[in-house]
């Protein structure tokens, strides 16, 4: 994918110029700075509870404000929208608070007036003042597949294909779905829970337990998959290991039982689909 520049114009940050110490809110912001700063921000305040929810809710929060990529944005004129996404997510987090973080995250200062010193101790980066990077970010997750409701958050938008036994797994797979179903024949469905980890063993169809070194069946079982937007795909394996996605999370119905996911969705139910949604080209 090419680089889309939300400006192509790079200003240097200036506080002594004019007397004036506000840095230049026109200078263009890095999408990757400033998602790893909000991150960071959001674990240093103890705001999200882990590294993987900091990560997959700033990035939603980033992306959500820079949807448009065609448009010319400034960093001041981002603040509020930013603030509202933060204070929609985090229920406890008041209004001026959020919006000072946003402020600490852009490298953007209070206007005359507002207290401007609670956030600069948490501004361990360096002033982003280069290029946003708006490419469509695709990863290892699966292509997009086609348009309609994504099966986690509910949003009509772009989908993608989402293997619910990840690929990587695949091979461990197609030898411990054998040993676990010979454990079960044997009445030890506690060795076969731990040669397959999770609830996986509990859950394998009559026609694997049947036929387990049958490749077809197993190939079958193993390549199942489900429609879900790039948002919701993106946060589930950021905050589930692969091996994770295939011992607990390989259903729909078990991937709603992530608590964090589940939170992450209902937001993402109220949020825009951006450049996600189905008439954005």
């Amino acid at each position: 994918m090419g680089r889309k520049l939300l400006t192509a114009s790079k200003k240097k940050r200036s506080g002594n110029e004019s007397g004036d110490n506000e840095a230049d809110s026109s200078v263009p912001v890095r999408i990757d700075v400033m998602t790893a700063r909000l991150a960071d921000l959001l674990l240093s305040t103890n705001t999200c509870e882990s590294s993987e929810e900091a990560a997959s809710i700033s990035a939603a929060i980033v992306e959500e404000c820079f949807a448009d990529a065609t448009l010319e944005k400034k960093r001041e004129d981002i603040v509020s929208p930013m603030a509202t996404l933060l204070t929609e997510y985090f229920d406890l987090l008041v209004d001026e608070r959020a919006e000072k973080m946003v402020r600490s995250v852009l490298g953007v200062a209070a206007a005359q007036g507002e207290d401007q010193s609670s956030d600069d101790e948490n501004d361990h980066h360096e002033r982003p003042g280069s290029d946003i990077d708006c490419s469509d970010d695709e990863g290892d997750d699966g292509e997009y597949i086609g348009e309609g409701e994504c099966e986690l958050c509910e949003r009509e938008i772009k989908l993608t294909r989402h293997h619910l036994i990840p690929k990587t797994t695949w091979s461990k797979y197609k030898k411990k779905i054998p040993a676990a179903v010979e454990a079960m024949a044997n009445g030890q469905e506690d060795k076969a829970r731990m040669i397959l980890g999770g609830s996986l063993a509990d859950d394998l169809p009559s026609e694997i337990v049947d036929n387990p070194n049958n490749t077809m069946l197993l190939r079958r079982f193993l390549s199942k998959t489900c429609n879900i937007c790039r948002p919701c795909h993106s946060t589930a394996h950021k905050l589930h290991s692969e091996l994770e996605l295939a011992e607990r999370f390989y259903t729909v119905d078990k991937l709603l039982e992530s608590a964090e996911l589940l939170k992450f969705c209902r937001w993402a139910s109220k949020q825009k689909c951006g450049k996600y949604s189905l008439n954005h080209r």
